[in-house]
């Protein structure tokens, strides 16, 4: 294996963001760099072990930018490297670049202003490779070069892949860019571990700037990993939020060694505050000092955070079941209490109807009824088959001209006529006494005058009888109609409280549910303060 690149990187600390990415890209590919992280430049006291890092480290890159021309300790940075004979590798940051020192002016930077910053570090790193390395100019030898260097120096190879690429993308039908992508699908799980292994240390220093850094980097690296590339994406925010505040967390440890308590309890309550970097550590250990509690960590929170979206949707699930009760038991309510209408509708329309044509199905409707509306319903069919028996009879007596007769048998009229016919036949009798044909003519007239009286007196006792017949049928027909009202009055109490009944029952199940709920609420409060007090209690110290 190919021995690690050391590094010294000199900068200016308004270029800080892009030094972090730089630097953990450079990391993830096997650079070891030193890189000074203070917020502030100069002080006596650090100088030493910035130089004694340069007489260290064998080369060292300078990131250009205005700033970095103007700052006195970049200068004496790449100056003292200079005098040391190091390798100066220069970068551009940003444009608009004042006079170039000396030192500087006669090295070729690498261009990260106008090209894209993945083609810049390509560069950048293959400038920071071994010089005494020969690369081949023609795109043979150099694919060569790069296919043997994968064993011992995949990192380099994909340098040089890319460097061919670049002189001629369709060498051997693009086989360079297939290699490349290959060896970087490879390298990839080796990159992100580095690149994680950064973060989470950077994190525990409170190197939040470091730590957005590498988590940047990660992330610039693909989605080959959903898992890993998730992770770096969800702790990018935080980390980035959090490094916006270093500025001011060195101006708390900035109070407190003045010994103004008050000033930085003040400004790191500040600090902590949800809308500004609730998830800021105290990486000072000042706090305590204060008398300050450190917030709860992002991975707490989430973990909380966690626990009460479970809580959430376990209230979710109890509220649907118990909402799922309540509506089936409405349901089935309805369901009975329709069924019961329309049985007490059908009942009514057989009792107000003609009994004479119901059905046995019919009949076992009406004794549903029965007890409750304590009329029997074969006694209103009982007088229904009664009322059909007298209007059969009534009808039998009003046919054609026998109904004729009888209601002229029934006139007062008819018992003078009768009488004055017998009395004329009687005479006719006894005048023709002297003559036989005439005696036996009048004997039949007689006769006939008696026999049509006695049928006509027949008659008008039918007449009678049929009246009363009718006046029968007529009182039975209120009989019937009465009871078949006092039917339907008490038949409508028991469908009320039959009605009541039914929502009674939906009350009480409505009510259990709602019992039932509340159990099952308050069974997810308790597991919810224990779910809390249990990760309270793994982060305690942390």
């Amino acid at each position: 294996m190919a021995e690690a690149v050391s590094t010294f990187i000199s900068y200016s600390r308004t270029d800080t963001d892009f030094v972090d990415r730089l630097e953990a890209d450079l990391r993830a590919r096997g650079f070891k760099t030193w890189v000074d992280r203070r917020k502030l430049e100069g002080t006596r006291e650090w100088q030493p072990q910035i130089d004694y890092a340069i007489n260290e480290y064998p080369m060292m890159i300078v990131v250009l930018s205005p700033d970095a021309i103007a700052s006195p300790y970049v200068r004496h940075e790449y100056e003292h490297a200079y005098q040391l004979g190091k390798r100066i590798v220069t970068l551009l940051q940003r444009p608009n670049l004042p006079t170039i020192p000396p030192e500087l002016s006669k090295i070729q930077w690498i261009d990260f202003v106008d090209k894209p910053y993945e083609t810049s570090l390509v560069e950048l790193i293959d400038g920071c490779q071994d010089p005494s390395f020969d690369q081949a100019s023609d795109p043979r030898t150099l694919y060569n070069q790069a296919h043997d260097l994968e064993s011992t120096d995949p990192e380099r190879a994909t340098v040089l892949y890319q460097r061919l690429i670049n002189r001629a993308p369709t060498y051997a039908g693009g086989r360079a860019q297939v290699d490349l992508d290959r060896l970087n699908q490879q390298l990839y799980p080796q990159r992100a571990r580095r690149l994680r292994e950064q973060a989470e240390a950077a994190h525990k220093e409170g190197q939040y700037g470091a730590e957005a850094g590498a988590l940047e980097a990660l992330v610039a690296l693909g989605d080959h990993d959903h898992a890993t590339f998730a992770w770096a994406k969800e702790y990018l925010v935080v980390a980035q939020q959090n490094s916006k505040w270093l500025d001011t967390y060195e101006n708390v440890k900035h109070f407190v060694a003045k010994g103004d308590v008050e000033s930085g309890r003040d400004l790191l309550t500040y600090l902590w505050q949800i809308e500004n970097a609730p998830f800021f550590r105290d990486p000072a250990e000042i706090a305590a000092s204060l008398g300050l509690k450190v917030p709860i960590t992002y991975e707490q929170w989430k973990e909380e955070r966690q626990v009460g979206e479970e809580r959430t949707k376990q209230q979710k699930v109890a509220a649907a079941e118990r909402d799922r009760l309540i509506m089936q038991a409405e349901s089935n309510a309805n369901r009975v209490a329709s069924e019961e209408m329309a049985k007490w509708q059908t009942a009514c329309i057989i009792v107000r109807g003609d009994l004479r044509k119901v059905t046995s199905q019919e009949v076992a409707q009406l004794r549903e009824w029965n007890t409750a509306a304590s009329i029997e319903a074969g006694s209103l069919v009982k007088h229904w088959q009664e009322q059909s028996s007298i209007e059969q009879k009534v009808a039998k007596s009003h046919t054609g001209i026998i109904q004729s007769l009888a209601r002229f048998a029934t006139a007062s009229i008819f018992k003078w006529i009768a009488i004055l016919s017998i009395v004329i036949a009687v005479i006719l009798v006894v005048i023709s006494l002297g003559d036989v044909a005439s005696f036996l003519t009048s004997l039949v007239i007689l006769a006939v005058v008696i026999l049509v009286v006695i049928f006509l007196w027949r008659l008008a006792a039918l007449q009678k009888r049929a009246n009363q017949s009718q006046e029968s049928l007529s009182g039975n027909e209120i009989e019937i109609t009465a009871l078949a009202n006092q039917w339907v009055r008490l038949a409508e109490k028991e469908l009320t409280r039959r009605l009541s009944s039914i929502q009674t029952e939906l009350h009480e199940i409505s009510d259990g549910a709602q019992a039932q709920y509340q159990r099952r609420m308050d069974e997810i409060a308790d597991d919810h303060k224990r779910e809390l007090a249990d990760i309270e209690t793994r982060y305690a110290g942390g």
